[in-house]
């Protein structure tokens, strides 16, 4: 069973909210939500602008050569080990346009951190995967609606919590999976 908590949204550190900070309800307890890109440690920072050059560019080839970069592999949602396939399988359009669409307008949104041990992090895009959508804020709602068509937010309403896209990269700056479906 998810344990429901409230986590800030626009801080890392532990403070006290200021009435300008916004809350979520979450799934995860230790979960930090920020919009301040400068929160990002620098591989994150790097690996994060390297996709958002890729995917402006319209060239899928572009994201694959920013995977085939790192060390470890990332995951997508093909049974083809190759990045540019994988995009083109899971893009509406044949040359794989709209899904770097979508991987563009995720990392727009603010980011979930989420502790992995009492050290390490991992950076998502959008916060919205970890978040209960039964309970939504109306801050969830609007960007929610950002990158969701309406029949998909009723859809993630109905499952509880997001069935969309995400982003995942590790503190090292590893893209750990660019994946579709809910957390």
């Amino acid at each position: 069973m998810r344990i429901l908590v409230v986590a800030l949204a626009s801080s890392i550190a532990m403070v006290t909210p200021s009435p300008a900070q916004s809350t979520y309800v979450a799934f995860i307890p230790e979960m930090h939500v920020s919009e301040d890109t400068s929160w990002l440690p620098d591989a994150v920072q790097h690996k994060r602008d390297a996709l958002i050059r890729a995917a402006v560019s319209g060239d899928v080839k572009q994201i694959a050569g920013v995977v085939a970069a790192q060390k470890t592999p990332a995951q997508f949602p093909s049974l083809s080990k190759d990045v540019e396939v994988a995009l083109r399988e899971n893009s509406k359009d044949d040359g794989g346009r709209q899904i770097l669409g979508m991987m563009r307008d995720l990392l727009d949104l603010p980011f979930a951190i989420i502790p992995t041990s009492a050290t390490t992090n991992l950076y998502v895009w959008p916060y919205l995967q970890h978040v209960d959508f039964s309970q939504a804020t109306p801050r969830v709602t609007v960007d929610a609606y950002r990158v969701l068509s309406p029949q998909e937010y009723e859809s993630a309403v109905d499952f509880g919590g997001w069935t969309g896209w995400r982003v995942v990269i590790d503190e090292d700056g590893n893209l750990v999976e660019f994946m579709v479906g809910g957390g």
